[in-house]
């Protein structure tokens, strides 16, 4: 039997134009009052792609590297670090990591249907 490979949500080409436009986005926080707008525009399209390749629009596992580099590059002194790129890779390691395993780093939901027997027939009315 041949082993599947598994159907990765974001491609290699898709990775390499991540990193490229990260790290453009990054060099322009260097530029004073610049960052206070990149990061944020940055991490809209970010998550707005992410939620076109269904990882989910609100994820914990997204949110947290986001919200991090977003606070990050609001202050001045860590805004010359590269966060930007560096949550980028993060996401992208956990989206492969979980592609490749097929383990979601996110706990199932715990609400449960309230029909799961199947379909309920309608009552009769005499």
């Amino acid at each position: 039997m041949e082993k599947e490979k598994p159907k990765h949500r974001i491609g290699w080409l898709a990775i390499i134009v991540l990193l490229l436009v990260s790290g453009i986005a990054d060099l322009t926080t260097l530029i004073p009052l610049v960052g206070d707008f990149v990061g944020p525009v940055f991490w809209i399209c970010m998550s707005w792609y992410l939620w076109k390749t269904k990882h989910g629009l609100i994820n914990w596992k997204n949110l947290v590297p986001e919200l991090i580099s977003l606070v990050a590059e609001l202050i001045q002194i860590v805004q010359e670090f590269p966060t930007i790129i560096g949550a980028t890779i993060v996401i992208i390691v956990i989206s492969r990591l979980e592609d490749k395993t097929g383990i979601k780093l996110t706990p199932p939901s715990k609400i449960k249907p309230l029909n799961q027997g199947g379909v309920r027939k309608p009552s009769q009315m005499q």
